[in-house]
Order: structure tokens, then C-alpha cells, then sequence
């Protein structure tokens, strides 16, 4: 009779385990789901910030939405990816351009890995990295980057948003300068662009 019962204990203690397994993957996909609107909610509240200018505020609620998106979808995520595009443009407004450089390598290379060397946000985080570049005075760098975002947007056969590109472009070509730096110099500044036009 011991063992009847010792049995009966172990099946329903299975049955049970069971049922609450059957119910646990729910409940962590709506708490996930909340976490990502939250991220997402976080991510647009740094915008509207940037869009006012309030640059430090917006930094704070962007890198708070980046940390849930690399903790729910993984650090190699393109959501993840426009979190730290996100990041690197408001430390570039910021003037802390190593930090700008760090987090938009980094959206660099998990868009292209994700969408592909051609694809236009590809093209936009070389864009943003030549204009961090072109903010330390790494002139040719910046037009490296430049001129591989207009690479990417001469195969695509559009030129959304990367008009910034062809300015920054068209300061070393248009002047018939052999870099950036003598073409930077004779112009007398950089063209400058806010981190609202990012």
C-alpha cells in the first residue's frame, strides 16, 4: 500500500510540474512583452528629448532601452542595434566622441551583419560614423565612410536621407582636393549638422 501511494505521489507531483510548465512560457512572454514595450516606450522618449535637445536626458532613457532590448533579444539584435545608433548620435551631440565612435561601430556592425552590406542603415551608420570622424578632424576617415555610404546608396538606386554624405563628399571632390583635411581648410569648417538631422 506504501508503494501505491508513493506512486500516486510521484504521478501527481509529475502531473503537476507538468501543468505549471504548460502555464510558465506565458507568463514569460507577456512579462517580455512588457519589458520590449517598456524598451520601446524608453526609445521614443529619447527622441522626442533629442528633438528638444535634451541631450543628457535622452541618453539616460536610450542606454535604459538598449540594456532591456540586449537582455531580452540578445546583444547581436538589429532592435539592439538602433539602440546603440540611438546612443552613439546623442554622444556626438554631446561632443563625447569616443563614446559616439564605440556605440556606432557597434550599430555598424550588428546592422550589417543582420541586413546585409547594402542595405540603407547600413549606409546610415557609415554616415554617422563620418561625421564623428569628421568632428575629431579624421578627415579621410570621414570621407571613407562617406563614400562607402554613398557606395551603398548608388546600388540601391536611392539616396534617402544621406544628403549629408554628398555635402561632406562634395567638399573634397567639388574643390578638386587630393583630402579631406586641405579641402576642410580651405572651405574653413567642416559642414555641420545637429544630432537632429542624425
Amino acid at each position: 500500500m506504501v508503494k501505491a501511494q508513493k506512486k500516486t505521489t510521484n504521478l501527481t507531483a509529475l502531473v503537476l510540474w507538468i501543468v505549471m510548465a504548460m502555464m510558465m512560457p506565458p507568463a514569460i512572454v507577456y512579462a517580455q512583452e512588457g519589458e520590449q514595450a517598456t524598451a520601446d516606450a524608453l526609445i521614443k522618449e529619447a527622441e522626442n528629448l533629442v528633438r528638444s535637445e535634451k541631450y543628457e536626458a535622452a541618453l539616460e532613457k536610450a542606454i535604459q532601452a538598449g540594456e532591456i532590448k540586449g537582455r531580452l533579444l540578445g546583444k547581436d539584435h538589429i532592435d539592439v542595434a538602433e539602440s546603440f545608433y540611438l546612443i552613439s548620435t546623442i554622444h556626438h551631440a554631446l561632443g563625447d566622441y569616443s563614446s559616439a565612435e564605440s556605440y556606432g561601430k557597434r550599430a555598424w556592425g550588428i546592422r550589417e551583419k543582420a541586413l546585409g552590406k547594402d542595405h540603407q542603415k547600413v549606409a546610415k551608420s557609415l554616415l554617422l560614423l563620418g561625421r564623428i570622424a569628421l568632428s575629431t578632424a579624421r578627415y579621410n576617415d570621414s570621407k571613407r565612410y562617406c563614400k562607402s555610404a554613398l557606395s551603398i546608396s548608388e546600388v540601391r538606386g536611392d539616396g534617402d536621407g544621406l544628403e549629408p554624405a554628398i555635402d561632406i563628399w562634395h567638399t573634397v571632390t567639388l574643390m578638386g582636393e587630393p583630402d579631406m583635411e586641405q579641402a576642410i581648410r580651405r572651405r574653413g569648417r567642416p559642414p555641420q549638422t545637429s544630432a537632429r538631422e542624425l
